[in-house]
């Protein structure tokens, strides 16, 4: 009964590591996935080049579309807090919904043409990034006040909307002008700037926080995926995709990026860290936004041609364990 036991463990393991890409949704027309959003495993926006907003709040079981026609602009920058509440950016804009995307009034606006992006931690506080300033909300995101918050010891990153920010908890990274990346365990309090051997931005990049000693980055201008397991202290060369990179993602050791959807036209995977990568999926539209849910194991990647992927990772443990 015990050797029973075992194997029909270790092949309910085998299924679970195998987990799989699969096509949830196409759009009806084929629009480019411009930018997306997800708390938890069921709730997942996406915007497409048509400024149409599709969202699902039951995991991809059920979809709406809403139609943006009184905005004319098409969003750089996508954070969904809940089921009600969102906010994305354009250059220098910030516009926010709280009835699920039907209407959306502008909350932060300034001169220029860069794009602000926006975390919030919760409903109440959160933070944005302009100018290579930090702008703290403590209601709601409604305001924006650089003076509710310390400055990092340099600049930020001139953002493209998304990726130079991350947040988890107290837990604050962002990536900082012609240097690396900031660190703050209490929310923009105070910072503390890590040695960042091996790795500096100079243009718009992703980063992505596991812990607070194991990340990853994509830098905008390069081709090379770096790592960093001991809190940004130094970085490590971890994949080449031999073209521009979009996005990456984490959940624990197991790792996902894309590259530029003109570039080429895959997810790659790691299960390791980011020791070794292998591809994944493909689509010979390529991929536009990664997306993983912040409290949550499920991924979302969307092509630039309207269709939406989704990937339930599962880490499977104890292996082989039974009862003596």
């Amino acid at each position: 009964m015990k050797r029973i036991i075992l194997i029909l463990l270790s092949l309910t393991s085998l299924s679970v590591l195998k987990a799989q890409w699969v096509l949830n949704y196409q759009t009806p027309t084929n629009e480019i996935v411009k930018v997306s959003s997800t708390p938890d495993n069921n709730i997942f926006w996406f915007i497409t080049n048509f400024d149409r907003l599709y969202k699902t709040e039951t995991g991809g079981t059920t979809w709406t579309m809403i139609p943006h026609g009184s905005i004319s602009f098409i969003p750089s920058g996508l954070f969904v807090l809940n089921r009600d509440t969102a906010f994305k950016t354009s250059s220098a804009t910030i516009w926010r919904t709280s009835d699920g995307g039907n209407n959306w009034n502008v909350v932060f606006s300034n001169s220029g043409a860069e794009i602000p992006e926006v975390w919030m931690k919760n409903n109440s506080e959160g933070v944005a990034c302009f100018g290579g300033h930090l702008y703290k909300s403590t209601d709601g995101g409604n305001s924006w006040s650089t003076s509710l918050m310390t400055q990092p010891p340099l600049n930020v990153v001139n953002s493209n909307g998304k990726g130079i920010i991350y947040n988890s908890g107290n837990n604050l990274w962002v990536a900082l002008r012609n240097s690396g990346v900031s660190y703050s365990s209490d929310f923009g309090v105070s910072w503390n700037l890590p040695s960042n051997t091996g790795l500096t931005f100079a243009s718009p990049t992703r980063i992505f926080f596991g812990s607070p000693i194991f990340g990853l980055s994509a830098p905008g201008n390069s081709s090379f995926i770096y790592a960093t397991t001991n809190g940004a202290s130094s970085w490590q060369f971890s994949d080449n995709s031999l073209g521009f990179n979009q996005d990456v993602a984490i959940n624990g050791s197991h790792c996902w990026y894309i590259p530029d959807p003109f570039d080429h036209f895959y997810i790659k995977y790691s299960e390791d860290s980011g020791a070794t990568w292998t591809q994944q999926l493909n689509d010979e539209s390529g991929f536009n936004v990664l997306e993983k849910s912040r409290s949550g194991n499920t991924l979302w990647a969307g092509t630039t041609t309207g269709k939406i992927y989704k990937y339930v990772d599962q880490i499977a443990t104890n292996v082989g364990k039974s009862d003596k």
